[in-house]
């Protein structure tokens, strides 16, 4: 897949990447975060990945994911590679 730099009017820019968070126009978000073109949700409470391991915590993620419909779905996991349950993945 070829990601393209976008720049424009509209939608949310991502500065940068670090240690202490992710920079998402000038706003450094340093807790789990639903990013889209048209808003920032910083009210996810999701602090670990390990937490999509309860049924009903993945359950609720996932809803509140698939009802803006997203073309592509990136899971930040922090200084350390982990992946999501499998029932997580295949949603």
């Amino acid at each position: 897949m070829d990601l393209q730099l976008e720049s424009g009017p509209s939608g949310h820019q991502v500065r940068e990447c670090t240690a202490d968070g992710v920079r998402v126009d000038n706003r450094l978000l340093t807790r789990s975060f639903l990013l889209t073109a048209d808003r920032i949700e910083d009210d996810i409470a999701l602090d670990a990945v390990q937490a999509l391991d309860d049924e009903a915590e993945s359950s609720r993620i996932v809803e509140r994911l698939l009802a803006r419909q997203p073309e592509l779905v990136l899971l930040g996991t922090g200084s350390r590679l982990m992946f999501p349950p499998p029932r997580f993945q295949a949603a």
